[in-house]
């Protein structure tokens, strides 16, 4: 039988943020390393690595589900707090992201796909975005020094920046969102408290 000790439960509660970013990075890392060659970095996003029809998307889908699902597991183990529900959003809505894929990136037009679907994990992935956003702002306001705000603003001016350049520079759409994940899982492993 599978059971928790309370320092356990304690370490995961207490980071909850790193746990959940280690999971997800390895499994970006998996899902990239055993991408088709169809795949490319620099025109794919990594939701493509859980695309509809895509042959390998089970594990980029475990990745988005899983990191969702610690978030918000690390949330529910700490008193409501106005602070933390933000981000337990943002991990919900990273869940359902995987839970609904988004077109396929191969063959589009010839491969049949569920345009609800795919445009359910576009909503979805935008709620993500938001929810972060505004669970940075929120850090903002408990920050202890001005040099903590001040990098929690730069945090949230990256984020909003590269996700609208995300939707401008469809040729180098797949760098600038490893550049923007880059950024919202440092900030979230190094920045943000549990």
């Amino acid at each position: 039988m599978f059971h928790l000790d309370n320092n356990a439960m304690n370490t995961f509660a207490n980071h909850y943020n790193l746990y959940a970013t280690l999971f997800f990075g390895v499994v970006i890392a998996l899902a990239h390393a055993f991408a088709l060659d169809s795949y490319s970095i620099r025109h794919n996003t990594i939701s493509d690595l859980a695309a509809q029809g895509y042959s390998r998307k089970m594990l980029m889908q475990i990745g988005f589900i899983g990191f969702g699902g610690l978030i918000v597991l690390g949330v529910c183990l700490h008193p409501f707090s106005w602070r933390r529900l933000p981000i337990a959003l943002y991990g919900f809505s990273v869940a359902c992201s995987g839970v609904f894929c988004t077109k396929p990136f191969e063959q589009l037009g010839v491969l049949p796909y569920s345009s609800t679907e795919s445009s359910l994990h576009s909503i979805f992935a935008q709620v993500a975005g938001i929810a972060l956003s505004c669970g940075v702002l929120l850090q903002i306001l408990f920050a202890g020094t001005s040099a903590e705000k001040l990098l929690h603003l730069v945090a949230v001016v990256l984020i909003i920046g590269l996700s609208a350049a995300f939707g401008l520079f469809d040729d180098i759409r797949g760098i600038l969102q490893r550049i923007l994940y880059l950024v919202s899982l440092l900030w979230f492993v190094r920045y943000y408290t549990p």
